[in-house]
């Protein structure tokens, strides 16, 4: 009988000890993925560059290398035409970049069509959804039809929304003789400004519903200059020519109510909505790292306005798959799209 009563004290004590020695959980090893962007003074570069600073304030393992990249247009080509080179990393596309490709038109005909571009190029969620178009400092440019003959100044041909977008809807859809010089955003305005261009491209960063809006550095440095700036609308023979000749998704014109921008709108205001998203290869981009990502930008939407001011118009989740068919996006992120109730 005493044998069995010490032994019950004995087991205990064992049992605490190995209890007591247990190592701890191993922490989640860190893990980074290249973020490639777009160039110095694009409303995108500041958006993700905020978002990178957010994850590694507060996400646990996960961590974004953002650096400035050629633009969306130029992400996207080089993702379909070299894959291998994008497997562990994340980018940036547009709404029109899935139609070009498709289609092969423009950067994408030499070496298009991609008929695949829904399923290699993986949508992450909403950078930014922006309105884009061309703004000058002569009252006598209404549309785009008085650009005939004129300089216009844009950002890298690789920038949809600052190159490729406005050349397309000049060059391609309405046809006119222009003389197009490419540098970067607010090196466009400058051009404008100190007289070397008639116009420049310009868009706005909006929230879904219009109420926020935030200008990119080039709209302040326009400002700063105290002088009368004008809106430039697409006109009803572009829009009616881009429906006739299949350009019409790419030129996706919305109405901007008067006075909503800073400067001098005409009324009607005819710009182009542009979706800019954060992408990575379906098939590469590890599914639980997409996944990762997305649960995190959509349960933290709400703080990017601290790291940058341009990321209060994503507040709302909403914002993030706001306009985006469901086909465009990565499996990971849209499994937490749809568990956090974003997508249906």
């Amino acid at each position: 009988m005493r044998r069995k009563i010490l032994l019950v004290p004995l087991a205990l004590i064992l049992a605490v000890s190995l209890v007591a020695c247990a190592a701890p959980p191993a922490p989640q090893e860190i893990v980074t993925a290249d973020f490639v962007l777009h160039p110095m003074g694009s409303a995108t570069l500041s958006i993700g560059l905020g978002v990178s600073e957010l994850i590694e304030q507060e996400h646990p393992w996960l961590r974004l290398n953002a650096c400035e990249g050629p633009g969306a247009t130029g992400n996207v080509y080089n993702m379909l035409t070299n894959p291998k080179f994008w497997g562990n990393k994340m980018m940036t596309a547009t709404s029109p970049d899935y139609y070009m490709a498709e289609k092969g038109l423009s950067l994408f005909e030499e070496k298009g069509p991609f008929p695949d571009v829904y399923d290699i190029v993986g949508y992450l969620g909403n950078a930014n959804i922006t309105t884009v178009g061309l703004y000058t400092l002569d009252p006598n440019i209404k549309t785009e039809k008085d650009l005939a003959g004129k300089r216009i100044a844009l950002g890298k041909i690789g920038q949809t929304a600052w190159g490729l977008l406005p050349t397309v809807v000049l060059q391609d859809i309405a046809e006119l003789d222009v003389s197009l010089e490419y540098l970067k955003p607010v090196s466009a305005t400058k051009a404008m400004i100190d007289g070397k261009a008639d116009a420049a491209a310009i868009l706005m960063v909006v929230s879904p519903d219009f109420t926020v809006i935030r200008p990119p550095g080039a709209v302040v440095e326009m400002v700063a200059t105290g002088r009368d700036f004008y809106w430039i609308s697409w006109s009803d023979e572009l829009m009616k020519k881009a429906e006739a000749t299949g350009w019409g998704p790419y030129l996706n014109p919305v109405k901007i109510a008067p006075g909503v921008f800073p400067g001098i709108q005409p009324d009607p205001l005819y710009m182009t909505l542009l979706l800019c998203g954060f992408t990575g290869h379906k098939e590469l981009f590890p599914e639980e790292l997409a996944y990762e990502f997305a649960k995190f930008y959509a349960a933290n939407s709400d703080k990017l306005g601290v790291y940058t001011a341009m990321a209060d118009t994503l507040a709302e989740p909403e914002s993030l798959v706001y306009g985006v068919p469901e086909e465009y996006f990565h499996p990971g992120a849209l499994r937490a799209y749809k568990e956090a109730g974003l997508i249906k």
